[in-house]
């Protein structure tokens, strides 16, 4: 029986649910998955493009796993996203974020197909034993009640940060997140954003079908599950390819019954516009708690540049909807400070749009130039210490108005309203 080591912790949880599908692909093709390196007669990296920061740890983890002697594979959006570069850096067998499938292509002997397997609803974390630290966070959360000591204390700390149904709660400490159920509603991504890669690595926009969503979200809710999250890379997008709308897909969860809440993480401005009418009533239920809309900036010179949606007061208007409809409603988003061209006024613009649209949380984004993407020909480029002047003084006045805010080593600043 071959063993398999799976590494996916600087991730988000659409890769992670990726990762772990394949764990359970492997396992019912009679593999065993370890959680050290050192064990194992393959490694599969999951891998992130988002920025070249990234991209950079993808090569890393593989500089770092050079010293096993077992084959290393890697999935994920690096290979589609940073392709010359990683066929340099690594010229073993990878397979790409659209094309899981292929994964076949690598194991020919497994009988059971990766299209058999379920789409994955958990997300835990991929420990590596071969690191002390996680030894000891591993020991920690492998009796009941060490672990729930641990997991309350560490997440009740950073909900005082960021707030309690940040998706990022999980990313920032690796925690085992059992208590979040996850119902992947799309893959791909139907925008064209000047500054991202995302949509190489991911490919053509695709629903999951109705009926299948619908059947997830009851089997988390008769398993006990009281979070569930709806992640995709654009989830507004939902059903547009199947003669369906997201709004139709909320209606009928939110008609389920039990003590559950609902979170929606990627919804994109445009769509947040075109469906507030509906998004209002539905909020009205009490069974939606957050909605993360990542509108990338204030300014609609900015916004345009960026080829995002680009009407700011619109956005706004909506936003401040959702909050009437019910105050209760945490609402998050994204602002880019720095993109290239932008002014002081403009940066300026954006926190201002945080403010006035009465926004619970926030991650204010340094930007990053990713190789390959429009936004690369774009001049002039803010300079670097210019951004980071930005950053700190959006922390400052965001502060000023019950924000608290963090930052995290991929030059990101997470917010969350005390």
């Amino acid at each position: 029986m071959k063993k398999v080591f799976v590494y996916a912790e600087h991730v988000c949880e659409k890769r992670k649910l990726d990762a772990i599908k394949v764990e359970v692909y492997l396992k019912r093709n009679g593999y065993e998955i370890v959680d050290n390196p050192k064990k194992a007669d393959i490694i599969i990296i999951s891998s992130c493009g988002t920025t070249d920061v990234y991209t950079q740890q993808t090569f890393d983890l593989l500089d770092r796993f050079q010293k096993y002697k077992a084959e290393k594979i890697v999935i994920g959006c690096v290979p589609k996203i940073d392709t010359e570069k990683f066929n340099e850096k690594f010229k073993g067998k990878s397979v790409a974020t659209d094309e899981m499938e292929k994964i076949d292509e690598i194991f020919l002997d497994n009988k059971i197909k990766y299209c058999e397997i379920d789409d994955a609803n958990v997300v835990y974390p991929h420990y590596d034993d071969g690191l002390f630290k996680n030894k000891i966070k591993k020991v920690l959360i492998k009796y009941k009640v060490t672990k729930k000591i641990y997991v309350r204390i560490s997440t009740f700390l950073l909900r005082l940060v960021v707030g309690r149904n940040h998706l990022l709660l999980g990313n920032l400490l690796r925690l085992p997140l059992d208590d979040i159920y996850f119902v992947r509603t799309s893959w791909g991504c139907s925008q064209n954003c000047a500054y991202c890669g995302i949509r190489k690595a991911t490919g053509k926009f695709h629903s999951k079908p109705f009926e299948i969503c619908l059947e997830e979200f009851k089997a988390g809710i008769d398993k006990g599950y009281k979070r569930i999250f709806l992640p995709a890379d654009d989830t507004g997008a939902y059903g547009k390819d199947i003669g369906r709308t997201f709004p139709e897909l909320l209606e009928a969860l939110t008609k389920f019954e039990g003590d559950y809440k609902i979170s929606i993480y990627a919804m994109n401005a445009v769509w947040l516009v075109k469906y507030v009418d509906k998004l209002e009533e539905i909020v009205k239920s009490g069974k939606i708690s957050g909605i993360s809309v990542p509108v990338q900036s204030g300014s609609s010179r900015i916004l345009k540049m960026m080829c995002r949606y680009n009407d700011p007061e619109k956005m706004k208007e909506a936003f401040l909807r959702i909050k009437k409809a019910n105050p209760n409603v945490e609402l998050c988003t994204h602002i880019i400070v720095g993109f290239p061209t932008e002014t002081e006024e403009e940066f300026l613009e954006s926190i201002n749009f945080v403010i006035d649209s009465k926004i619970n949380m926030g991650a204010i984004l340094r930007m990053s130039v990713k190789s390959g993407t429009p936004a690369e020909n774009i001049e002039p480029k803010v300079p670097e210490e210019e951004i980071l002047k930005r950053a700190k003084t959006a922390q400052i006045i965001l502060k000023k108005h019950g924000y608290k805010t963090i930052y995290s080593k991929s030059g990101t600043t997470f917010g969350g309203k005390k």
